[in-house]
């Protein structure tokens, strides 16, 4: 009985290493930054100026593990800053943290973000969700473009920010390009006062078949411990 139990134990940590992983990104003001299992890209000037890049290597996931080795990079063109006055809009209707929620980077007209994820594993597939939120008033949409990485359907995705309280928008099913890389850009819309980004939340997918072969391997193995009882 308890190697029948060791045995089921090892299976379902089996699949579990096949199950998705998410990782965490907060975008905002260096003051305001998300602890725990989160990442933090920030900005340190509430007034527009010139915003050198940033980079994480090895993404920390939501269980406080870098098992993707999953790097960041956030290149800035133009001017932008940021800002954490969300706190009047609580409570939010996402899972996120207040800190995450509130803050943001922003952009004026000009302005582009361009995120790259790399090392990325090309036999996963990977969901992008963005979140983007203001205090304010008239219209604020921001325009999120995938750019490298092969996705169904159309590239682009629009979020309006004011007063957002959970609204997202989603890359789904994204495959990685040859060079095992997925990025994006962020800029306002045409029209719009600014472009925001709040939050993003990256899940790894694995492909179906994967798990299936994992599940299948896993029962081969509990029918031979059987077999030899």
């Amino acid at each position: 009985m308890k190697k029948y139990m060791l045995s089921t134990l090892f299976i379902l940590a089996w699949v579990q290493c096949a199950s998705a992983a998410t990782y965490y990104v907060d975008f905002g003001a260096a003051n305001n930054t998300t602890t725990g299992n989160w990442n933090n890209i920030t900005a340190n000037q509430t007034g527009q100026y010139i915003w050198p890049s940033q980079s994480i290597t090895g993404l920390v996931d939501a269980n406080g593990l870098q098992t993707g080795g999953i790097n960041l990079e956030a290149v800035a063109t133009g001017t932008i800053a940021n800002n954490n006055d969300g706190g009047s809009l609580s409570p939010y209707s996402t899972s996120y943290p207040l800190s995450a929620n509130q803050d943001f980077i922003y952009f004026d007209s000009g302005d582009l973000m361009t995120i790259t994820l790399s090392n990325l594993n090309n036999t996963l597939t990977y969901d992008l969700k963005l979140f983007s939120s203001r205090d304010a008033s008239g219209s604020r949409i921001t325009q999120y473009d995938l750019t490298t990485g092969t996705i169904a359907g159309s590239t682009q995705r629009l979020l309006e920010a004011v007063d957002n309280k959970g609204n997202t928008v989603t890359f789904a099913s994204i495959t990685p390009d040859i060079n095992n890389e997925i990025a994006f850009t962020v800029q306002r819309q045409s029209g719009s006062s600014y472009g925001y980004i709040n939050v993003l939340e990256i899940t790894a997918i694995p492909e179906p078949g994967s798990i299936a072969l994992l599940v299948l391997g896993g029962l081969s193995f509990f029918v031979v411990l059987r077999r030899r009882k």
